[in-house]
């Protein structure tokens, strides 16, 4: 939970966020984003991209093929933590909260 309230510089941990850490601990996984395969011409190059619009996780599946378990782990908790922030915060939080999350 901290690390996510780090990421996300939240000054005290929403209940929605709480709710979430709750689920994924027992198991739950029901509240993850859809996650989507795009081709690499269509991700202009990216390993991984969230868009709050959609609510989902996009992931170049041409990457995909070569990239190892580690580096696929990395890219979605990075889209993870942005799919967080769209979620617990009004505007999109300054910096890369996925990559403050990952590390």
């Amino acid at each position: 939970m901290a690390a996510a309230q780090e990421a996300l510089m939240l000054e005290r941990t929403p209940r929605r966020l709480r709710d979430l850490i709750d689920q994924w601990g027992s198991g739950d996984f029901s509240s993850i984003p859809e996650i989507v395969l795009l081709s690499a011409a269509d991700m202009n190059g990216a390993m991984g991209a969230y868009v709050i619009s959609t609510g989902k996780i996009y992931l170049n599946k041409d990457w995909l093929l070569t990239a190892g378990s580690d580096a696929v782990g990395a890219v979605l908790i990075e889209e993870l933590g942005h799919h967080l922030d769209g979620m617990v915060n009004d505007a999109d939080t300054s910096g890369d909260e996925g990559e403050v999350l990952r590390s």
